[in-house]
């Protein structure tokens, strides 16, 4: 065995940019260092980022992101965007609140494409 597990993940996409949305229960000891390595284009899945998701007590998920290159960043708007899709195709609904580093977000669903 290579001492690998299988992560689940999502890639969603807004505006051009690409984002795996992954559940913070997979999430390893390293964030920067894993979200480098999947995110890389030519040996990993390739992304723009990683928008973790976590349990938050003021919204319906808290989206920790991380940039391709290991960074945090407080937020995107077009990985928010992304986040709330996901979270709309989970469990429809017309409305979902996410917790970013710059505070709570509401996004409203405006069509289903």
């Amino acid at each position: 065995m290579n001492g690998r597990s299988a992560v689940p993940f999502t890639k969603a996409s807004a505006c051009g940019n690409d984002f795996l949305i992954i559940d913070g229960m997979h999430a390893p000891a390293d964030l920067a260092e894993f979200t480098r390595r999947i995110c890389d284009r030519h040996r990993g899945v390739g992304a723009d980022g990683v928008e973790w998701l976590f349990p938050a007590q003021d919204a319906d998920v808290r989206a920790w992101l991380f940039n391709a290159d290991g960074s945090e960043a407080e937020i995107s708007g077009n990985g928010t965007r992304c986040v709330a899709a996901y979270l709309c195709s989970e469990r429809p609904r017309e409305k979902v609140t996410i917790r970013t580093g710059t505070g709570v977000k509401t996004c409203s669903l405006t069509s289903h494409n």
